[in-house]
C-alpha cells in the first residue's frame, strides 16, 4: 500500500521505481512514452527519476535533454544536462522531475545533439500526486 509522503508542495504517493523507458543519446529526435496503468487516471502530476549515463564517449559535446508534456500546444518542460568527453570511466547526472499529467498521459524526451558511444538516458516513475 502506498502512503502519502509530505513534500514542499503537498502530499504525493510514492511508487516502486517503474521504468518508463530509455533513450540512446546517439540520435536526435523526440521519443514518446505513455504512462502505465500503475499511475492512476486521477494523477495530476508524475514524479520522474531521470538518469543520464555517460561512458567511453567522444568527442566533447554539451547538450540539454528536454523532458516534457504538452497541453494545448504548450510544452511543460524540464531539462537535464549532458556533457560527454573521451574518458575511460562512467559518469552520471540525475534529477527528480515533476511533470503535469494530461489526458494523453504522454511524456516526451528530446535529445538536441548526437553524442557518441555509450551515452543514454533512463526514465523511471517514482511517484505521483
Amino acid at each position: 500500500m502506498n502512503l502519502p509522503q509530505e513534500c514542499g508542495t503537498g502530499l504525493w504517493i510514492p511508487m516502486v521505481k517503474t521504468s518508463l523507458g530509455s533513450v540512446s543519446l546517439q540520435t536526435t529526435g523526440i521519443q514518446a512514452f505513455h504512462l502505465p496503468a500503475a499511475v492512476p487516471a486521477t494523477a495530476k502530476e508524475v514524479l520522474l527519476f531521470v538518469d543520464v549515463q555517460i561512458g567511453h564517449s567522444r568527442p566533447r559535446i554539451s547538450s540539454h535533454v528536454k523532458i516534457y508534456t504538452i497541453h494545448n500546444g504548450i510544452h511543460f518542460a524540464k531539462y537535464i544536462s549532458v556533457h560527454s568527453y573521451d574518458q575511460k570511466a562512467w559518469s552520471t547526472n540525475s534529477d527528480n522531475i515533476w511533470l503535469p499529467v494530461f489526458a494523453s498521459r504522454t511524456i516526451f524526451v528530446k535529445s538536441p545533439r548526437s553524442h557518441y558511444d555509450s551515452v543514454r538516458c533512463t526514465i523511471d516513475i517514482i511517484g505521483y500526486r
